[in-house]
């Protein structure tokens, strides 16, 4: 439970981050993390697929970024705020 806890909210950092910067490193970061972390669940010489909860949060972390990184490559970029 704690898991899946802490990577759903490294997910919500990570895309906050991303679209206030607007800047898709950070979404490609946390996608190349939770890559590695699905890898190691699913590989035989890992977890194995013991932990289902888990993996399947983390595909869903994944594809919400994919989602993220989206919107922040197409939608409208509006101009900064003037700096007084």
């Amino acid at each position: 439970m704690w898991t899946i806890l802490i990577i759903v909210i490294g997910l919500a950092i990570g895309a906050v981050t991303m679209i206030r910067n607007r800047d898709i490193a950070y979404g490609l970061v946390i996608i190349w993390a939770y890559a590695g972390i699905l890898i190691k669940h699913m590989s035989e010489d890992g977890f194995a697929g013991q932990y289902s909860g888990i993996i399947t949060t983390v595909i869903a972390c994944i594809v919400l970024m994919g989602v993220a990184i989206g919107y922040v490559l197409f939608a409208k970029k509006q101009a900064p705020p003037i700096l007084k």
